[in-house]
């Protein structure tokens, strides 16, 4: 995929993701591609891909610095998944996209709505349980 500079494996709760940033908003990752790294036996394996975007760039109307681009295994375009929203932040955390220390929250963009996650104890809390 043109313009994606690195892709990385996350895991929580029982589910892996691969993830990258998309600093400028314009990685449209082809469902074929996606479903090729997806894939469990010929691939890299998870189950989707999750893009890293400014949510200023992402064309929706928002309050959040980040919008979640959830790409579903099989390269369709997915629905935001409570595993996923925790690695996705974790990923922010992590590659340094947000500063979240202890204690800290961030209001994530999703497909579904906006999303708000707590950095506790070196782990994360959804806010919509």
């Amino acid at each position: 995929m043109a313009g994606l500079t690195a892709l990385v494996k996350g895991h929580g709760a029982g589910n892996d993701f691969l993830l990258a940033a998309d600093p400028t908003g314009t990685l449209d990752p082809d469902p074929v591609t996606v479903a090729a790294w997806c894939d469990r036996r010929h691939g890299i394996g998870a189950d989707g891909l999750l893009l890293a975007v400014p949510a200023s760039t992402a064309g929706i109307p928002t309050a959040a610095e980040w919008f979640m681009d959830h790409r579903a295994a099989d390269g369709s375009v997915g629905e935001p998944c409570g595993h996923g929203l925790g690695v996705f932040v974790a990923f922010l955390r992590h590659t340094g996209l947000a500063d979240l220390s202890d204690g800290a929250s961030v209001l994530v963009a999703t497909r579904a709505g906006d999303r708000r996650v707590w950095v506790q104890r070196g782990g994360v809390h959804r806010g919509d349980r």
